[in-house]
């Protein structure tokens, strides 16, 4: 990010994706890492390196370069903001946060004066899900630097998460029947919205999705992480489409209209399809009419 680097050259405080990834495989090969945490490397492979193709494809990324610095404004940035924290040392996370706070210029999850909500709410989940080493440590010091910085500042533009609040075992059934028809790039891409606050980009029609949406918050599966109304204004900020881009609220919403009542005939199909999904993962299911 720095435009006074040389080529080939980065600052200690980029989050260079080469670096990244073999900081990354080298704890992949600590077998006893894995046993403390109870994790599977396997699983947590999958996911780092679904966002590392998405992030690639989404910005053009070129592979054979031999520096790629994380893009501040892409919309897979705070995926890999917390993965810098999850393998750096804790002491220096401050500083490395004012650095990056330093060139954020905005993207779909917040506004350019939003860096510490981005922090405070995406990437503190994150980090939570993903550090593997001194992880209360590294929480800690995040907030303690979302502290510093907002200095009695009171956020005005809170972000909207959703939250998984049926078993997990009936996300990752969900995650993976998704997945196995087509609608996502990975069997734990949908899973992520859930557990580490993940970008998902949808692979086709986005009415499946809407209505998938709806009848999962009125099964009581997923809830609003911040009190209030408004389960679609927080997908809205996890959801795009591959063709369209950012599903909004307006969008999500007209959507569910058109599956349920205005092009109900239609969408018969795009209901069945999540019924089934339905049917299939969660322990019980009482359909809509």
């Amino acid at each position: 990010m720095n435009s006074n680097l040389k080529k080939n050259q980065f600052h200690v405080y980029d989050i260079e994706l080469t670096a990244l990834t073999n900081k990354v495989n080298n704890a992949l090969e600590i077998d006893s890492l894995w046993n403390e945490v109870g994790i599977q490397a396997k699983d947590y492979y999958l996911s780092f390196a679904a966002d590392l193709e998405e992030y690639c494809t989404s910005e053009t990324v070129d592979t054979s370069s031999p520096n790629i610095v994380i893009s501040p404004n892409s919309n897979m940035y705070s995926p890999f903001l917390a993965y810098q924290i999850c393998f750096m040392d804790t002491a220096r996370i401050p500083l490395f946060l004012d650095y990056q706070r330093n060139f954020f210029e905005g993207n779909h999850y917040a506004p350019k004066d939003n860096f510490i909500g981005l922090v405070e709410f995406f990437v503190f989940t994150q980090v939570k899900n993903r550090s593997l080493t001194k992880t209360e440590k590294r929480l800690e010091m995040i907030l303690n630097w979302v502290r510093s910085v907002k200095n009695g500042f009171t956020q005005k533009n809170e972000i909207k998460t959703l939250k998984w609040i049926g078993e997990p075992s009936e996300l990752k059934k969900l995650s993976e029947l998704v997945s196995d028809d087509g609608y996502t790039v990975t069997s734990v891409t949908f899973r992520n919205v859930f557990t580490d606050k993940v970008a998902c980009k949808w692979k086709k029609e986005p009415n499946t999705l809407a209505f998938l949406i709806h009848r999962l918050y009125h099964e009581g599966k997923i809830e609003i992480d911040q009190s209030g109304k408004g389960y679609l204004k927080a997908a809205q900020n996890y959801f795009s489409d591959f063709s369209k881009g950012r599903l909004s609220q307006i969008i999500l919403k007209d959507r569910i209209h058109e599956v349920i009542s205005k092009y109900a005939e239609k969408n018969q199909k795009n209901r069945e399809r999540v019924e089934n999904w339905l049917d299939s993962a969660l322990e019980k299911t009482e359909k809509l009419t």
